[in-house]
């Protein structure tokens, strides 16, 4: 290609933008309906036929860091481009937000969702619970053995415990999560793996001690949630610092 004909198939290209209104400026453009100065360069270059190693080259150019500007990937440039893209991140939006509904239902307690919280904590972590019995046994009477106690006695304190903890104003949110729920369920089931066998090695005299058992376990808890509450707070600061950037 001759120097002319680049220049004029720049020209063309340049032309050809489709000014879509529904297509945004963003300085650090996150989709395919957001763009910058370094985008439109980018893609008017990739478009024009310029190859990936001189786009690399005129990147390095650039001074600062040239976010937005792409290599490999031309951004939607033409009114059909751009508009398929729109149709696609509206598509992206709904689907988005109809999951994210999901996820606050889940363990939520709202005119939408009639089952309470703690029903939902019982059988979430019963399920949990009898997990492993239903597909690490193939014997009937483990596993009703199994349900038994956890439906009768095991699950019930346990969901007890949940509750309690999330009357503090700072795990309040732990009674709500699904998540939290099955990994402190996967906690209890690794604290009586443990318990008994620690206890023999070390501690025999506390090894049929139920109230000891019990406190280590709420200790255990409580250094849990508060580990899993700061890891929360950490992310929903993180999200949030990305949304106002």
């Amino acid at each position: 290609m001759t120097n002319d004909e680049f220049d004029n198939k720049v020209i063309q290209v340049a032309k050809s933008f489709g000014n879509n209104k529904n297509i945004r400026y963003n300085i650090w453009p996150t989709n395919e309906i957001e763009g910058n100065c370094n985008t439109s360069t980018s893609t008017i270059l990739i478009k024009s036929g310029v190859e990936p190693q001189e786009m690399k080259r005129i990147r390095s150019l650039i001074p600062g860091f040239p976010y937005g500007f792409s290599i490999r990937y031309a951004k939607p440039w033409t009114y059909e481009e751009q508009d398929e893209a729109v149709k696609v991140n509206e598509k992206s939006i709904v689907t988005n937000t109809y999951t994210s509904s999901l996820k606050k239902n889940i363990m939520s307690n709202n005119s939408t969702n009639k089952v309470d919280p703690v029903i939902k904590c019982f059988f979430v972590s019963l399920c949990t619970y009898m997990a492993l019995p239903v597909l690490f046994s193939f014997s009937l009477t483990v596993i009703v053995l199994s349900f038994l106690s956890a439906a009768l006695m095991i699950i019930p304190l346990n969901t007890l415990f949940i509750y309690v903890i999330s009357r503090i104003r700072l795990f309040r949110w732990s009674l709500h999560s699904v998540w939290y729920v099955i990994s402190e369920s996967f906690l209890l089931i690794l604290y009586m793996y443990f318990y008994d066998r620690i206890a023999i090695m070390y501690f025999p005299k506390f090894r049929f001690y139920a109230l000891c058992e019990i406190s280590v376990f709420i200790a255990i808890q409580l250094v849990f949630v508060l580990v899993a509450s700061i890891c929360r707070n950490r992310m929903i600061k993180n999200k949030q610092k990305q949304k106002d950037v």
